[in-house]
């Protein structure tokens, strides 16, 4: 390959870096996100009297927010496709919590709650995304 093409496929990405490589970093920096919440609900539950029942509301507010800045954060390395780069980081950040949640459970099974937490995190991913090429845009 001529140093021609290599330049101009390099032109294509910010610091020479594929959009893969920004999708994986944001999702990588959501679970290490999502990891420590998780441990200190848990530790929330195992040393208070807060019942297990009022969980889920931690939960459903942390998550969002880790899909919001691993998308936000994905896109934070390319010029366009925010939408995509947010919705991609995204359901990938989707399919790491379905994977950890059968391997915790025991069992894999797809229901109506799993589908609407893939659209949700897809919505989600998509206006982090969107949001971050604003960023980038106007920081420009």
């Amino acid at each position: 390959m001529s140093s021609k093409k290599v330049n101009a496929l390099r032109g294509k990405y910010v610091g020479g870096k594929s959009r893969w490589y920004y999708l994986f970093r944001g999702v990588f920096c959501s679970v290490l996100i999502t990891v420590p919440c998780i441990l200190i609900l848990s530790f929330i539950l195992m040393f208070t009297d807060y019942s297990a029942e009022y969980i889920n509301a931690p939960v459903l507010v942390s998550m969002p927010l880790c899909i919001v800045f691993s998308s936000f954060l994905s896109t934070l390395g390319s010029k366009n496709s925010g939408w995509i780069n947010g919705t991609i980081t995204a359901l990938l950040y989707f399919f790491v919590v379905y994977i950890v949640r059968s391997v915790i459970v025991g069992g894999v099974f797809f229901d109506l709650s799993s589908l609407f937490a893939l659209l949700g995190f897809a919505f989600i991913g998509t206006v982090g995304g969107i949001a971050g090429i604003l960023v980038t845009q106007i920081v420009k």
